[in-house]
């Protein structure tokens, strides 16, 4: 959008635009509130609309800026303000006025400047964090253990030979003749097919590592630094641990025992146990005193109560992130958003309030349609909702329904009480709000037609309370996979959908298919013999500090999320398909 034949008043001290302008061509931007008054030659009183920051280009320089709105008046008017910021020289004509053009941009249009300035963050490559090498420390007493290389099929050793290469050029791991750690590699197929190079470091180093004690944010943290924000950017972090490089003593602790013999690993992977909160404690300390900023994880939320303090404190982020070697997914950076959703709750404008979705799978779930399904359902509502009122009374028509020889008819009776128990089971009565300080489970499921999941807290009173539901249909793919398989599936689906309640802390998964035990076991190694996908998901869950637990299925609270399952998109499955290469592709 172009300013045309803008006036330059030397006469007035800041800049304004009539509303009529505004109204035409910036009605998208925010319109805030001002207490400025203005005063004319004739002594009358102009009270302003509002005033709006907007991006102005003059001379290939872009910045924002704030104008006046007022009622009155056909053009803008360029006071001294903006005439000394921009160092404007203007030679008077005989109308008092010189005719220029500047540029002001939407949010995309400054999101795209900022990019530009910043390309080196965006460039594709590895970062290299500048600020010191990260050391793992291992427990008193430990003996180091050597595994020798595992076997590797012919139809994989050239995709894992190119991998090795490619990684020894780019400096992130190192030939060496000798080392008392060796961690084995897995090779894994990915969708496309290709290779993936993956280090198993849960049968080596990972049950031998001291913890590293740093605090996750809580969401009254978050909420905290970002009230008051109008509008709302992330920026995602490219492979984020891999930019932190380790020191020499743990990148001999990390070595791959392959066979071309054995490599040093020169930067931090994924799937050590500490690598999460050693990341947060990282950029914390690079971030440490930028206003409207919140880290999470590998996610950075930046915000401001007015354009203007939004766009500088994103480029103070950038800058620092650019002066400590840090380089950003241009793919996954989100730039002056509406709000964002965190730990169940929605951060907008307007404040904090619960994110409706976390309870969608309740109250979107379908009808029972046969005795099993209302017996599912019955069940979580026992489970969850045992110390509900008049319990008995409300599932009397269910109850009905499970009465042998009772042909299977559902009235409306039965809807009546399959709805309100939907309210009251994503009641605050019922939820809790997630607390890192409580014990975090996670149970999952899966039936012949659906995975659930139900994030729960264990209370001090050994009570289980649910924070969020979720569940999906399978595919008709999926339904054709082995029941060990559905129930690998269940499990991943669940640490995926709940992956920010989970990273970074250390939870219980239960599962009521015991063979599990033997594939996911924390004390597992990753599957050699399994399937690419049982292998991705072991992989990914690796991640992860926790535990797996078998439980009875009239013990499981997500059975009743599974064979009612949700409707609609299919997030697993489209983030199994997009699936990409990267420069370390051992530790994604």
């Amino acid at each position: 959008m172009l300013f045309r034949y803008c006036m330059f008043y030397t006469g007035s001290t800041l800049s304004i635009l009539p509303e009529s302008f505004y109204r035409a061509h910036f009605s998208n931007f925010l319109l805030e509130p001002t207490k400025i008054k203005l005063k004319s030659y004739d002594g009358s009183i102009i009270l302003p609309v509002g005033v709006v920051n907007v991006m102005v280009t003059y001379n290939n320089r872009s910045d924002s800026c704030s104008f006046l709105v007022v009622q009155s008046g056909q053009r803008p008017l360029i006071g001294r303000d903006l005439i000394q910021h921009f160092q404007i020289n203007i030679v008077f004509g005989s109308a008092y006025e010189q005719q220029h053009t500047l540029s002001s941009y939407s949010p995309e249009k400054i999101a795209e400047n900022i990019v530009n300035e910043f390309s080196e963050l965006f460039d594709g490559t590895l970062g290299k964090y500048k600020y010191g090498k990260i050391s793992l420390k291992v427990k008193d007493n430990v003996q180091p253990k050597f595994c020798r290389p595992r076997p590797i099929p012919y139809a994989f050793r050239k995709g894992v030979d190119h991998e090795l290469e490619k990684l020894e050029n780019l400096g992130v791991i190192s030939k060496i003749e000798t080392s008392q750690w060796g961690t084995p590699l897995v090779p894994v197929l990915k969708p496309d097919n290709t290779v993936r190079v993956c280090s198993d470091y849960k049968v080596t180093l990972n049950k031998y590592l001291e913890d590293v004690e740093h605090p996750v944010p809580r969401i009254e943290d978050i909420f905290n630094k970002l009230q008051g924000g109008q509008l709302f950017s992330k920026l995602d972090f490219s492979h984020a641990y891999n930019q932190l490089e380790v020191d020499e003593e743990t990148s001999i602790m990390l070595a791959w025992s392959t066979h071309k013999g054995i490599f040093k690993v020169n930067r931090l992977p994924f799937g050590t146990k500490p690598a999460c909160q050693i990341f947060q404690r990282e950029v914390d300390k690079t971030l440490q005193g930028c206003e409207g900023v919140a880290c999470l994880l590998d996610d950075i939320v930046i915000t401001g109560r007015s354009m203007d303090e939004h766009v500088h404190n994103l480029r103070t982020v950038l800058v620092k992130l650019k002066s400590a070697g840090f380089k950003l997914n241009k793919n996954k950076c989100k730039f002056f958003q509406d709000g964002l959703k965190f730990l169940g709750h929605i951060i907008d404008k307007e404040g904090l309030r619960k994110d409706p979705s976390k309870i969608d799978a309740i109250l979107k779930a379908p009808i029972p349609k046969n005795v099993s399904e209302v017996k599912a359902f019955v069940g979580m509502i026992n489970y969850h909702g045992r110390f509900i009122k008049n319990l008995s009374i409300i599932l009397a028509p269910l109850y009905d329904l499970l009465k042998k020889n009772t042909p299977f008819q559902w009235s409306k009776e039965c809807d009546r009480s399959f709805q309100k128990l939907k309210k009251i089971i994503t009641s605050d009565q019922i939820l809790v709000h997630f607390n890192p300080d409580l014990e975090i489970v996670l149970e999952c499921d899966a039936s012949e037609c659906g995975v659930g999941a139900c994030l729960m807290h264990k209370m001090p009173n050994g009570e289980l309370k649910p924070i969020s539901f979720a569940s999906r249909i399978l595919t008709k793919a999926e339904r054709r996979y082995a029941t060990i398989q559905k129930e690998a599936l269940a499990i991943f689906f669940g640490c995926k959908k709940f992956f920010e309640y989970l990273m970074g802390h250390k939870f219980t998964i239960r599962s009521d298919h015991k063979p599990l035990l033997g594939l996911f076991g924390e004390n597992q190694g990753l599957p050699q013999m399994a399937t690419g996908r049982v292998q991705r998901w072991a992989l990914f869950l690796s991640n992860f500090d926790y535990k797996l637990e078998y439980v009875k299925g009239s013990n499981n609270s997500a059975d009743g999320l599974s064979r009612l399952p949700l409707e609609g998109d299919n997030p697993i499955v489209s983030s199994e398909k997009q699936e990409s290469g990267g420069y370390l592709n051992f530790v994604e």
